[in-house]
């Protein structure tokens, strides 16, 4: 996380706010897993007038993108930052893999990253809790599920729960290996474990309904 040289202002007003702030309801829900969720639009509407109020506002934005030979991006740099009126600000930054190749897939990845980043940066509960494991009790097999991968240096490695779980989401034929061996290689955090299990989810409700 990066932050201004003082948050002496940003940090009362975002105090001030997080009191304010209600739990943002669950609006939808995965026909698929069933589990809810907070869609974006569920997560602003209720986040902007607060903030707004505190002299704050939220910005986002891609960054950094990673492309093939032929220009086409792969995964890209969603940030997102908190600023205050003093111009004092916090920022955080997640990297999101582009699934399909087409603006539908790029606009997919943008909407998580940009939900998963404002929601971690103002600790916002917009999921049922559960590690990402809806409906995975069943013990996963140490031969056939893959090793954590590394905390990126931030002490919070994905559970093996949701490592597991990732692992047999994209096990669904409407995967390739391509996109297995990336989403699985990306989840070096409890948050982005999270964000790639969703993603995997949604990809397989609306991948199949297309098919």
């Amino acid at each position: 996380m990066k932050q201004s040289e003082t948050l002496a202002a940003l940090a009362p007003a975002l105090a001030a706010a997080q009191s304010e702030l209600k739990a943002v309801s669950k609006d939808r829900t995965n026909p698929h897993f069933k589990n809810k969720y907070a869609t974006l639009d569920a997560i602003m509407d209720e986040i902007r007038p607060v903030l707004a109020k505190h002299g704050l506002s939220v910005v986002q934005g891609m960054a950094h993108p990673d492309t093939d030979v032929n220009g086409v991006v792969k995964a890209f740099v969603l940030e997102t930052m908190l600023l205050h009126k003093s111009g004092e600000y916090l920022a955080n930054a997640a990297v999101m893999p582009v699934a399909k190749n087409d603006p539908q897939g790029v606009g997919s990845a943008i909407t998580y990253g940009r939900r998963y980043g404002v929601s971690a940066l103002l600790a916002l509960a917009t999921d049922e809790d559960d590690d990402g494991n809806h409906g995975s009790d069943r013990p996963t097999s140490s031969s056939s599920r893959p090793a954590p991968a590394a905390s990126m240096g931030n002490g919070d490695a994905p559970t093996e729960k949701q490592v597991g779980f990732l692992h047999k989401l994209l096990q669904s034929s409407v995967f390739t290996d391509e996109e297995r061996k990336k989403y699985e290689a990306a989840a070096t955090s409890k948050a982005r474990a999270k964000a790639a299990i969703e993603w995997a989810q949604q990809e397989i409700e609306s991948r199949k309904a297309a098919a």
